[in-house]
């Protein structure tokens, strides 16, 4: 129990700190922080969700490093967007994945007056969550921990 409240705090140590570095870059690039910026932060986080990776990441090959580069191009077929799913997740709903991945791509619009409302965010995220259409992934990879964790189950 008291490595679980080391881990809780490391996360949220390391939550802080990459708030606090998004908010320095928006800050840096824009000179100030606006709705449009937080929901540009907001697809970040949602596409880090969406699969499974660090925003940043040096330790990922060249070109792979920033996760919104990298999944831009992704984004421009239905069955791309697929290839972002985080390998990891075993079941979802493809078309939440797919309305997800379209909502992060609107959020990190390169135009801030082109990305939604936090509004709009909400209510499509609403829709999302609803959605009842669960299917296997094909790209499903299990961790080591989800395969103690079934066979635990059975």
């Amino acid at each position: 129990s008291g490595n679980a409240a080391y881990n809780v705090c490391y996360k949220s140590e390391s939550l802080v700190g990459w708030v606090i570095s998004h908010i320095h870059l928006l800050i840096f690039f824009t000179g100030h922080l606006t709705a449009r910026s937080d929901v540009y932060s907001f697809g970040v986080v949602l596409l880090e969700i969406l699969t499974g990776k660090r925003s940043v990441d040096k330790s990922r090959p060249s070109g792979e490093h920033n996760l919104v580069e990298w999944a831009r191009p992704y984004f421009s077929e239905k069955k791309k967007v697929f290839r972002l799913i985080d390998p990891r997740l075993a079941h979802y709903s493809e078309k939440g994945a797919y309305k997800g991945a379209q909502l992060a791509f609107q959020c990190l619009s390169r135009d801030p007056r082109a990305r939604p409302t936090m509004h709009d965010v909400v209510e499509t995220l609403g829709q999302i969550q609803n959605l009842k259409d669960i299917t296997d992934n094909p790209h499903y990879q299990p961790t080591p921990d989800s395969r103690s964790s079934r066979a635990s189950r059975a």
